[in-house]
């Protein structure tokens, strides 16, 4: 009698590249191979070890792409503060405003937060409390584009 071909590339691929590992049993039933043979084959190419690279290979990916979202949303971020705050300095230099003053100060400072300089006026709560000032004026005042 002829002995059955199986698929181990799509076996293996399954075992590696699947987003929970399943058992041998699961692999067993699905690809209509004993869980021993499966054993035996995961073993002799290491599979466990190809395993761990591929989720290394997806988490560096991951974070990379992360991490270029984050970088693009504080630019963009930025890029409104400014715009902010060429708008408030115009109304700062034709009408001399006390409250546009104010919120300029605050847009400078907000915008060198985000750019991890240090507060010039304090820690860690003073940072959140500006968020929160800045964040409450843009509900009520109009400084977008």
């Amino acid at each position: 009698m002829a002995r059955r071909k199986h698929n181990y590339d799509a076996i293996r691929d399954a075992f590696i590249t699947r987003e929970i590992a399943p058992t041998f049993d699961q692999m067993s039933e699905e690809f209509k191979v004993s869980a021993r043979q499966i054993f035996r084959i995961y073993k002799k190419e290491n599979w466990k070890i190809k395993r761990l690279q591929f989720v290394d290979e997806v988490a560096v990916a991951a974070i990379a792409s992360l991490k270029k979202e984050a970088i693009e949303h504080r630019i963009a971020t930025i890029k409104r503060l400014r715009t902010g705050q060429a708008k408030i300095l115009a109304q700062i230099l034709s009408d001399k405003t006390k409250e546009n003053a104010a919120t300029l100060d605050k847009l400078v400072r907000l915008e060198s937060f985000l750019l991890g300089e240090e507060d010039s006026r304090g820690g860690g709560e003073m940072k959140i409390r500006l968020i929160r000032e800045v964040t409450s004026e843009r509900k009520t005042t109009d400084i977008d584009e």
